[in-house]
């Protein structure tokens, strides 16, 4: 089975395994640089994420290869 969208679209949650993983794979960076970003912007919003990572391009914000557009 694959994995599913996080519940919260708008936050990055860094204290949870597999939602670190998926925003990630979204924004084409490690974990460690997630969590760093999310410091450094002050704020889990995605887009102060995003911001602070560098990653300004629409495409950044496609579901990654591997999860699933559908929550159980």
């Amino acid at each position: 089975m694959s994995d599913v969208l996080p519940l919260d679209r708008m936050t990055v949650n860094v204290f949870d395994e597999w939602e670190r993983r998926y925003w990630a794979r979204c924004f084409g960076c490690t974990e460690e640089q997630l969590v760093a970003a999310v410091k450094a912007a002050g704020t889990d919003h995605v887009h102060a994420v995003r911001q602070k990572l560098g990653a300004t391009t629409t495409s950044s914000m496609q579901v990654p290869k591997g999860f699933s557009t559908e929550r159980l």
